[in-house]
This record gives C-alpha cells, sequence and structure tokens, in this order.
C-alpha cells in the first residue's frame, strides 16, 4: 500500500475483514487463504512457469490486478488479483531503455491516479568520478502499458544502496506525487523523498536524516509514510533494524519500535478507525535468526507507542534458510465496508492473497439448483447450480432452458455434461463475460445471453421426462424490464441473485421463490457486477434474538449449548442474542466461546428459561478474547439463582475466561462439581492466555451474586487471576466480585498483576484445605486501586488432621497506591478442625516489594478461644514486610479472647510504619500486641510505650452471634464505640449511611446515635499577605488564590470564605463562598474576571478601588469557628474588560467533570473561543474507546453533556477534548 490513507477507504475488491490481538506474546488471529500460486507444499497451484526463485522482488496492486517486477526476465508481470491466474495486456510494458544499476529492475510501486512508477537497485549510487557510476534511476508509465513516459536518474554524495523498496504516495496529475527511497545500511540512516511541480518534467530530491534511539537503517530497506505533504509520521524498517516510526523530521517516536528486525515491505492503511502497519516478516516475534520462511505480520499502530500484533498469515512457504526468503511484500486493500484483503509476495515461494472471511458454508444435501444468477452490466452474466444431493450426478441428466420477452416457450436450451461432486457448483457463463467470471466457469454458452426480462429453468431427466426443477422468472409473462425480487424492485436486472443458504431444493413457483420481502425470499439480491460469491456457498446468517437450548418444539434454537456456541464461533451475531436454557444439559466437550467482534449492541446473554431452574453440567466452559457476554441465572429477572454450572470432571477449573475478555458480566448463578474434586480444582480462571504463545487480559468483568461451591462440597478457589509480571498492557483491569457467597478449601481471590480490583458484599467460607497458608484473598502485586469492602470471612472447620493457618486478607507485594480493606469481618467462632496448632489472621502484611498504604478502616474482628495452639492475630506483618509500606488502622474492632502465649490484638514486625487509633481492642485472654518482638499485655502498656493506639479503648462489645458480628444490647448507643468520620467510609457493611460525626467502630453502623464533643483547633489564614492590593484590568484570566491553614479536629472541617468591608467585623459580611472542592479545601482560587464580577454585584464602579478584608471560618458538624487572624486586602476594577461573562475573551477550556467520583453519570462542561469542529471522547485508563459524546460543529461559547456510565463497571475513566489544535484530557472516577 503506498496510497495515503484518505483514499484508501475508497477502494474496494472482494469482501474480507480481520480482528485484532496484540504485539507483545499476543495471539494474533490468522487469516484465511483465498488464493496461492506458490511452491508452499500442498499448495493447491503451483508457481507461475516464469517465476524464478529469489528474482521476483516488488509488487503492488492496481484495479483488478497485481504488479510483479519480474528482475530475472525484465518484465513487469500482471496477475488478475480475484484468482492470480496470469493476464496478458492488450499493451504489454515495454522495459526498452530500462538499464543500468547493480539490476535493471528492482521495485515498483503506483501513485495514486494509477501512475506505475519502477526503481532500479543500486548498492552504490555515488557521482564520484569513477568508470562504473551505477546511479539510481526511477521510471514511470502515466498509463498501462507501452513504453514509459519519463525517467529520473538520481546519484548521492556518498556511496548509498538505494532501491531495494520505494514508496509512493499522492498523485502525478496534482503534483502531489513523492516517492521514498530508503539508503540502505546507513547510519544514521537517510531517507530520499522526491517531487515534482510540474508532472515530473523536474524533480526535487530532499533528505531525511533520522535521530534518536533508533537512529540506523538496516539492509534491504523499505519506508512508507501516513500521508502525503512531508507533514506526517513514517515507519521504516530493514533486515537488521526493527520496524520503528519517526515523526515528519525524522526523529524516532520513542516506544514505537517493534519487537524483531527481520522485517521489510511494509505497508500503512486505515480501518474501522483504527491505523494498522503490515509488515513482511521472515523470522517468528524476538526471533533473530534461524529460518526465514517468510509471513505477513498486520499491527494496530493506531497509538504509536504501543503497537500491537493483531492479524498474521500463515507461513507463505515451507522453506526452512534460503537466504531469498528476505525478500517479500504485502499489499492491503481496504473495501467500502472496512474490510480488507492482503496481497502477498515472498521471494522464494511466490504469492498468495488471504483474508478474514470464514470458510464457506455448505447446505444441506438434497437437490440439484440455480444458486446464483449474475445479470451484470455489459455480458457479465452467469448461472451457478449447486448439487445439494449427497452424491455425485451425472449432468447430462441436466438441461438450462431460456423464454425471451414473455415467449410462452422455451426457445434456447443448453445440455450440460460432465458429471458434479456433491456440494460442488457449476457455473455457466456468458463467453464475454468479466475475466473473473470467465476464470471460474465450467462452461460458456449463448444461453447466458438473456435480460432481466427474461426466464429460465433448470430441468432434470426423471425417468425418462425431462422435468422442470428451478426457475428464475415465469414462462409466458413479459414483467417488462426486470422481476421483482425480496422487495427489490427490478432485481433481475443488473444485479446479483444469491439462493441463500437454507434453500435446499429448486422452486418452479418463482413468486413463492422471489417472495415480497428480505424475509419472505429465498434470494439476496447483490449489486450489479457483484460475483464476489461465485463458486461459493451461501453464509448462514449470523445470530440475533432468543435461541432455546434443547430447541424443542420452540422456532429458534439448538440441540445443545455446544451447538449454540460452536455456530456462533462461525457466523458471529447480528443483535441482541440470548441462548436460553430450557432443561437440564449434559455437554461433553469443552464449551468455547471464542469471538471478538461482539459491541454493546450486538451481544450475547445466556440464561435459563423464564420459571426453570436449570443445570449445565460440563468440564470446562471458557470465554476466549470475547466482549459484551452476560450470563444471568435469574428466571425472573431479580437476584435468584436458578441457573447452575457443575463441573463434571476432576481437576483444573470450571469457568475460564482467556486471553482478552471485556465487559464479560457473571451475576445470579451457582457454580458446583459432580464429583468428589473440589478441593484440587478451582472454580473460576482468569488468565491472560490460554496457550503460552498468547497474552491478553480481562477488562470489565462482573461476577455478581454468583454462588461457589458449598459446606460440603467447596472449592480448593473460587477466583484465580493470573496476569502479565511486567507489561502493563496485560495486567487485569476493573475486575468486580460482588455480593456472591463462595465455600473454599484455600482462597477466595489468589491474583497476580490487576488494575482497579474491586472485592465487595462476599460471604465467604474458609474450610483449610491446604497444609500452611490458607489465604482467603491472597493480594499479589496489583498495581493499582483494590478495594477490599462489607466482605464477611468465616474461618470454618478444617478440612483434614493438618494444622494450619487461615489468613482473611494476606499482602504480598502489593504495588499499589492505596488499598482499602473496610466494612470486612472475620471470625473464627465456632471452629472445630481436628488440628491443634491452627493459625488465624485477619490482615497479614508480608510483601518485600510494596509500596502501598493500607487501610484498614472500620472492619470487625473475632476471634474466640478454641483451643488452638497457632498464632492468632487480627494484624500480622512478618520480618520480610516491606519497609515502604504503611498501614493505618482506624475505627475497628479487635477482638480476641484465645488464651495463649501466641495470641495477639497485633502482632507486628516494626519495619512498616504502623498507624492505628481509635479502635476497640479487646484482648481477653489474650495479649494487646507482639510489637518487634516486645510483648505488650494492655492496651495502656502499647499505647504508652509506643504512641500507638492512644485514641483506643478497652470496652467489652456484644455481637450477635460469634460469626453475625453486627452489633446487639449495651454496645447499641455505647459512645465509646464512637469512631471518628472517614471520608472514603460513609456507609457500613449492610449499606446503611453511618453518622457523619460519629460513626460506630467496626463493620456495623447502630441505629441509635452517639454523641461526641466535636473539637476544632486554632488556624490562621495565611495569603495574600496582609495590606496587598491587585489591580484586576491587568488580565481577566489571571488567578488569585487564598490560601490558611488546616483546622485539625476530631471530625470532617469544611471552610467558608468571607470577604467584608475594611472596618466591619463580619457580623453580616459582603460575601461568602465554601472553599475549592465543595468547602474541604484550605483554599479558593477564582480568576480577575470572577474577582471584577463579585465586587460589580457589590455596586463598585469600573475602575474604583475599594479597601476590604478577608478571613475564613471553619465549620464541623454544628460547631464553628473563625480563623486567629484577619487580613485587609484592596482591589481596582477593570475598565476595559466588560463585567458580563460572555463578553470576556475566551479561550479553550476544558472543565473537571461534576461530580466526580460520580455514579452512574456526570457533567463535562468546556468552552470554545470560537465555533469550529468538536471531537469529545471517553477512554478507559488503557487507552480503549468508551464512546463518543459529541462529533460535530459547535459554536463559541460554554457547552456540558451528560457522560451516562450506568453500563460500566467501577474504575477510572479519561475523556478527552479536540477542536483544531487544542487537546486536553481529563480523569473521572466512577464508583459503583
Amino acid at each position: 500500500m503506498k496510497k495515503h490513507l484518505q483514499n484508501l477507504l475508497l477502494r474496494t475488491t472482494a469482501v474480507l475483514l480481520l480482528t485484532m490481538g496484540g504485539i507483545f506474546s499476543v495471539q494474533a488471529q490468522e487469516l484465511n487463504t483465498l488464493w496461492e500460486r506458490s511452491a508452499r507444499t500442498g499448495a493447491e497451484v503451483g508457481l507461475p512457469s516464469w517465476y524464478t526463485v529469489g528474482w521476483v522482488r516488488g509488487m503492488d496492486i492496481n484495479g483488478p490486478n497485481l504488479y510483479a517486477a519480474d528482475r530475472a526476465n525484465t518484465e513487469i508481470r500482471v496477475l488478475n488479483a480475484t484468482t492470480g491466474v496470469d493476464v496478458t495486456l492488450t499493451t504489454p510494458y515495454d522495459l526498452t531503455g530500462v538499464s543500468g544499476g547493480t539490476y535493471a529492475m528492482n521495485d515498483l510501486a503506483f501513485s495514486d491516479d494509477g501512475a506505475l512508477f519502477l526503481g532500479n537497485l543500486t548498492v552504490n549510487a555515488s557521482d564520484t568520478a569513477i568508470v562504473n557510476v551505477n546511479p539510481f534511476r526511477l521510471y514511470w508509465w502515466n498509463t498501462e502499458g507501452g513504453t514509459y513516459t519519463d525517467s529520473l536518474t538520481f546519484f548521492t554524495s556518498a556511496g548509498h544502496r538505494i532501491g531495494d523498496k520505494i514508496s509512493v504516495v499522492g498523485s502525478l496529475t496534482d503534483n502531489t506525487v513523492e516517492v521514498w527511497m530508503p539508503a540502505a545500511g546507513t547510519d544514521p540512516g537517510i531517507i530520499y523523498v522526491a517531487t515534482t511541480a510540474n508532472q515530473g518534467t523536474d524533480w526535487s530530491v530532499e533528505t531525511i536524516t533520522l535521530s534518536g534511539d533508533q537512529d540506523v537503517i538496516g539492509t534491504n530497506a523499505d519506508v512508507v509514510p501516513f500521508d502525503i505533504g512531508r507533514t506526517s509520521d513514517f515507519y521504516i524498517a530493514g533486515n537488521s533494524s526493527a520496524p520503528a516510526r519517526y515523526g515528519n523530521t525524522g526523529a524516532f517516536i520513542t516506544g514505537s519500535q517493534l519487537s524483531s528486525s527481520s522485517r521489510n515491505g511494509l505497508d500503512l492503511f486505515e480501518a474501522n478507525e483504527k491505523t494498522y502497519l503490515s509488515v513482511y516478516t521472515y523470522r517468528p516475534e524476538g526471533v533473530g535468526s534461524g529460518a526465514k520462511t517468510g509471513r505477513i505480520s498486520i499491527f494496530d499502530v493506531t497509538t504509536a507507542s504501543t503497537p500491537e500484533l493483531t492479524f498474521q498469515t500463515s507461513l507463505l512457504g515451507d522453506d526452512t534458510d534460503t537466504f531469498s526468503s528476505i525478500y517479500g511484500e504485502g499489499k492491503v486493500m481496504v473495501n467500502e465496508d472496512g474490510s480488507f484483503n492482503l496481497y502477498t509476495l515472498e521471494g522464494v515461494n511466490g504469492f498468495a492473497t488471504f483474508t478474514n472471511a470464514a470458510p464457506p458454508v455448505e447446505a444441506e444435501p438434497s437437490s440439484v439448483f440455480i444458486s446464483e444468477y449474475i445479470e451484470g452490466s455489459g455480458s457479465n452474466k452467469a448461472i451457478e447450480i449447486y448439487n445439494g444431493s449427497g452424491s455425485t450426478v451425472d449432468l447430462s441428466n441436466f438441461r438450462m432452458y431460456r423464454a425471451n420477452n414473455g415467449s410462452a416457450t422455451w426457445q434456447d436450451t443448453l445440455n450440460l455434461s460432465g458429471s458434479l461432486a456433491t456440494g460442488e457448483f457449476y457455473i455457466i457463463a456468458n463467453p464475454s463475460a468479466d475475466a473473473a467470471i470467465l476464470a471460474l466457469a465450467d462452461t460458456t454458452d449463448e444461453i447466458t445471453f438473456y435480460n432481466g426480462d427474461d426466464a429460465l429453468a433448470l430441468v432434470e431427466n426423471q425417468n425418462e421426462t425431462w422435468a422442470i426443477v428451478d426457475v428464475i422468472g415465469i414462462l409466458g409473462i413479459d414483467p417488462g424490464s426486470s422481476w421483482d425480487v425480496a422487495g427489490v424492485v427490478g432485481a433481475t436486472n443488473e444485479q446479483t441473485l444469491l439462493r441463500k443458504s437454507t434453500v435446499i431444493v429448486g422452486n418452479t413457483d418463482w413468486n413463492l421463490s422471489a417472495g415480497t420481502d428480505e424475509a419472505s425470499s429465498e434470494w439476496i439480491v447483490k449489486d450489479a457486477d457483484d460475483f464476489s460469491n461465485l463458486g461459493l456457498s451461501t453464509p448462514l446468517p449470523p445470530l440475533a434474538g432468543e435461541y432455546f437450548i434443547p430447541k424443542g418444539t420452540n422456532d429458534q434454537g439448538f440441540d445443545s449449548l455446544a451447538a449454540a456456541i460452536n455456530f456462533v464461533n462461525e457466523y458471529g451475531i447480528s443483535g441482541e442474542t440470548t441462548f436460553i436454557i430450557d432443561e437440564n444439559l449434559v455437554e461433553n466437550t469443552v464449551l468455547r466461546l471464542n469471538r471478538d467482534d461482539f459491541t454493546e449492541v450486538n451481544n450475547l446473554t445466556i440464561k435459563p428459561a423464564a420459571g426453570k431452574q436449570v443445570t449445565v453440567q460440563v468440564n470446562d466452559f471458557r470465554f476466549v478474547d470475547t466482549r459484551y457476554i452476560t450470563i444471568d441465572g435469574s428466571n425472573n429477572g431479580t437476584d435468584t439463582r436458578d441457573l447452575t454450572f457443575e463441573k463434571s470432571g476432576t481437576g483444573g477449573g470450571l469457568l475460564k475466561l482467556m486471553s482478552y475478555n471485556r465487559f464479560v458480566d457473571v451475576k445470579n448463578i451457582n457454580l458446583t462439581y459432580a464429583d468428589d474434586n473440589g478441593l484440587d480444582t478451582y472454580a473460576v480462571l482468569i488468565n491472560r492466555r490460554e496457550a503460552s504463545t498468547e497474552t491478553g487480559r480481562a477488562e470489565n468483568v462482573t461476577f455478581k451474586n454468583v454462588k461457589i461451591g458449598t459446606s460440603d462440597k467447596p472449592f480448593r478457589d473460587a477466583f484465580w487471576l493470573f496476569g502479565s509480571t511486567s507489561n502493563a498492557e496485560f495486567f487485569h483491569l476493573n475486575v468486580s466480585l460482588l455480593d456472591g457467597e463462595a465455600h473454599v478449601g484455600r482462597s477466595f481471590f489468589r491474583s497476580q498483576t490487576h488494575i482497579n480490583t474491586t472485592i465487595s458484599g462476599n460471604k465467604i467460607f474458609s474450610y483449610g484445605s491446604e497444609t500452611g497458608d490458607n489465604q482467603v484473598v491472597n493480594l499479589n502485586t496489583p498495581i493499582d486501586a483494590f478495594t477490599f469492602t462489607s466482605n464477611e470471612i468465616v474461618f470454618a472447620d478444617a478440612a483434614g488432621t493438618e494444622d494450619r493457618t487461615y489468613i482473611g486478607l494476606n499482602a504480598t507485594n502489593s504495588l499499589v497506591e492505596t488499598v482499602e480493606v473496610a466494612n470486612n469481618t472475620f471470625s473464627n467462632a465456632g471452629f472445630a478442625g481436628t488440628g491443634t496448632n491452627n493459625s488465624f489472621i485477619a490482615f497479614n502484611h508480608n510483601g518485600s516489594a510494596s509500596t502501598a498504604n493500607f487501610q484498614f478502616l472500620h472492619n470487625s474482628v473475632n476471634f474466640t478461644d478454641n483451643g488452638q495452639t497457632g498464632i492468632l492475630a487480627a494484624i500480622s506483618r512478618s520480618a520480610s514486610g516491606s519497609e515502604s509500606a504503611t498501614v493505618q488502622a482506624f475505627n475497628n474492632i479487635f477482638v480476641n479472647t484465645q488464651d495463649g502465649s501466641s495470641s495477639y490484638v497485633y502482632d507486628w514486625d516494626g519495619n512498616t510504619l504502623f498507624t492505628n487509633s481509635n479502635n476497640i481492642v479487646v484482648s481477653a485472654g489474650a495479649f494487646v500486641a507482639n510489637y518487634d518482638d516486645e510483648v505488650y499485655a494492655t492496651l495502656s502498656a502499647f499505647s504508652d510505650s509506643l504512641g500507638l493506639d492512644n485514641l483506643s479503648t478497652d470496652s467489652e462489645v456484644n455481637f450477635v452471634s460469634g460469626t453475625d458480628l453486627r452489633l446487639t444490647g449495651s454496645s447499641i448507643g455505647n459512645n465509646e464505640l464512637a469512631g471518628i468520620p472517614i471520608a472514603s467510609v460513609t456507609t457500613d457493611i449492610d449499606g446503611t449511611t453511618r453518622s457523619s460525626t460519629a460513626p460506630y467502630k467496626g463493620a456495623f453502623e447502630g441505629d441509635v446515635e452517639l454523641m461526641i464533643d466535636i473539637t476544632i483547633e486554632a488556624f490562621s489564614v495565611l495569603t495574600p499577605v496582609d495590606d496587598s492590593s491587585f489591580d484586576l484590568g491587568t488580565g481577566a484570566e489571571t488567578e488569585l488564590t487564598f490560601t490558611w491553614e488546616e483546622a485539625t479536629s476530631n471530625v470532617e472541617v469544611s471552610y467558608v470564605f468571607l470577604l467584608d468591608s475594611a472596618g466591619a467585623d463580619f457580623s453580616t459580611p459582603l460575601f461568602s463562598i465554601p472553599s475549592d472542592d465543595e468547602g474541604s479545601a484550605n483554599m479558593l482560587t477564582g480568576t480577575y474576571a470572577d474577582i471584577d464580577s463579585t465586587l460589580n454585584d457589590l455596586g463598585v464602579l469600573e475602575g474604583e478601588t475599594i479597601d476590604l478584608k478577608w478571613t475564613v471560618m471553619a465549620v464541623a458538624s454544628d460547631t464553628t469557628i473563625m480563623a486567629e487572624n484577619i487580613l485587609l486586602i484592596s482591589f481596582t476594577r477593570m475598565v476595559t474588560v466588560s463585567n458580563e461573562p460572555e463578553e470576556l475573551p475566551l479561550t479553550f477550556k476544558l472543565e473537571q467533570n461534576y461530580p466526580n467520583p460520580f455514579n452512574p453519570s456526570s457533567t463535562i462542561q468546556f468552552t470554545l473561543p470560537q465555533a469550529g469542529d468538536v471531537r469529545l471522547d471517553v477512554f478507559t485508563i488503557t487507552g480503549q474507546l468508551v464512546t463518543t459524546l459529541v462529533n460535530n460543529r459547535l459554536g463559541s461559547g460554554e457547552h456540558s453533556v451528560t457522560f451516562d456510565a450506568s453500563n460500566l463497571a467501577s474504575g477510572v475513566y479519561i475523556y478527552r477534548i479536540m477542536s483544531g489544535k487544542f487537546v486536553q484530557s481529563k480523569r473521572m472516577t466512577l464508583i459503583k
């Protein structure tokens, strides 16, 4: 591809689509082969007779043909792009005069207006006065064939090698053409760009020198720019320099380089709002030596710094180490529908063409009938006959009839001959039809001299009687110029009719066959001269609507869930699609859903039939590279669990999300197993890959109200997340586990590298199946934003006789900024395991590489005396824990009544910063702390010695039961249970709103309000300093910030800014306003224009100076305090700047959304100084487009738009505005 990107979408050929993956160890989608003329073992068609191995180096596509530079025979070869057959031009290219260089011809390329450029190859283009001068020469043809129009001879000041590859963009006709010529093996790399201002009469050559970290051009180099005009980026690659992206001046773009240097043959194209780079590569990703068999790899380079490998062809040959395999080419043609074809050249093995199209689908065997009718422009006419009888037929038993212009008798007959195998096609073509039709035709005949008003019939010899078995049109009826088909007027005239795949027999009633609309017709109406399906089966339509499993007496359905999933994998869906499980199912194969083209509109749901409780027994149910999938187990639209997935085999997992999975919602189901194998398996696996060679991640995945296992049949693990340990592209993102119930032998959640994970509202029973640590949550290397809230954890009976360690949340290498553990309960009451040295720990920190701030807030821990001699601790830290991490414990209830020498509330190695305050600590029978190997028996001893827990108390706590840690009895209304307000914890474990002044400690909020004395310590205002003055006329957009000290309080404080006359006392201030951040910040910022507008409202005239004073009032509940000082300030009003906001000089501005955080919607405001095209997009934190909020032209002024995130998972999102050269982005947080 050398056409600049604006023209690419206008090209059309046959149909073909590709999908995406990623460069960093992601398995790319392998393309289907359309045709090949190759030396590859097993190729249907071998190499062209003229093909000399290693001597065909350049190829391009123009119109319907491929053009190849055959330097062995000094000829330009032409092949049909659709079939690969040789094409003989009416006027062949005359290469007389093409000479010079190391090779007289080597590569060719077309301009946008169809001019062919041919270049030689010179290994020394020096202009030095030597005998053997080999300049680079460029020839071009303005029209196809004949002698070349003109040529350019080009020398370089150094002996550069030029001509391995050339790229041409733009048009010769309008003087936008550019010929790009890389100098192979240069350091720093040099690229020459030739341009003309007079259609090739004269040429100017510009030099681009590469710079930056990657500035070397390897051998056999190729270059491709994004656009014309020398203002765009470009890619360059060679056999010893990996493809990399550079700015228009040659500066390397960091992060853009691909992983392998065994590459050339570049092409850029756009499809489906993405930019792709096609690269010929003769070694696998990251491999620098060994076999050199070629293939084409396609990368998503929409984002320059994060190229992603998306598609690959199969190997183009089976040659293992031939030098010529390092030469190849791949050219892409994009169709109007956004699909594209890939045409390839491999230096040793020949040509091949690839596509995304699914393999042809054959109809059920039945009979012999007309399967396609072509009535195109001119002589483009053909009839396709299909044999669906189940056996080979003798075509001598068949004839074709034709009746012209309403004739009552059949006037023309064609007797067929030969045989036709079942499932095959027989094509009758007009002798003068397009070459693409003739290439597929089995015969040509005048029976195809029909028009749209002529009737046709297929006739079969049945028992010595010739019987009509299928018709097009009606004998004896003249419809005018054509018949209508499927509601399309005039469909038999200059259009193609394609028989639907559901048709299995012919039809002698044309009215029934044609139908009155799309649904009733047996035919699909295609455009004129569309013969892309000639010789192929009609694809089955994708699914849309409801499908019952098993089908039973319903209109639509499948016999099994496996059959339904396999159909979707093959044909996809075209709208909202639902699989309704109507009976219990036993699936004896792996259920593997692998479809990556679902959308918010085209999505798939699996659910039980209304009013039915059903079970699907399956050993392995996996989603591979899917998106927009819902499993909803409720049979009535509520939260009942009426769908069960039961694992049938042993080992491994049950439900698996592998490679890329986005927007997957699983809710209201049960996961269990049939055999007694649960303690050897896991319920849900979320893995970045299905095989060792691919990489992906889960993104926006939610499990809600899912019950995993039972007390009799616990799984070993409930959720197991595997992610990349080094590449952020493959960290799981926005995984939420909500409101479920789990019975586990080892872990509820085992993890590796994830971002913005939420575990909330779950009831978890741990049975301790593993010797050693049994960690309900194993928090291993999360990267950002982990939340563990409102969960109830019960350490139940041990599953064996071994002594075990039970840990609620075990934090190892948690690299996040903040881990919030809030509103959870941990209990071991009633534990009756047969071991005697079991240990229980609610929260344990042992991550040697952790830098996180762990916030342990409003949790309730109840460890009771059950005769165990192991370590019991509410909070613990091993000696290996990171010194960089911090742990803050506020408003918790810690109860430990175990009587033993290893029983503590805190068991802590002192390296990590540990802050604990305002907790209730009950340690009857236990020590309060083992802190840095020093044991403290009482809370006062611990507090007095270390200064920790100075606000904590030792008070009686009454729980509803040993495992139900809701407060009861005298604990309700006990003021000693009053905590401090925490901004991030506004509700309790049950969702009850917490008091804003005195919330209850622990996970549950009591229904009696607690009373505390509110205190606010003195504070002072700071800037602007006393007696400051400001002339507001010096700049409307200038900002002025007022600051003051924070007011320390035992509750949350807000601030009010006050402004009054210089001689007043603030009893009735002239002006008051909450501080920034809705009153929570200890500052207030406004522009001069804002202040001037306020003064105008107060009656101050333009240009007048006024003396004022200011201070701040701190507010906590119903308590207030004024700052200790008051500062004087004066302002001089604007004169030339109007006070009316709409007349102020506007600038581009993107405001912070409000509210933020938000749920489920938020408002985004922006200002435009003048009218223009505006685009406002929302992305995930990793850059995936979520939605486009604005994409049209807007007038100047302020605008606002509402973003509705009802269907999105909690997390951080980015919104970005683009208008002209103005681009700005901000973050916003969705919390559900």
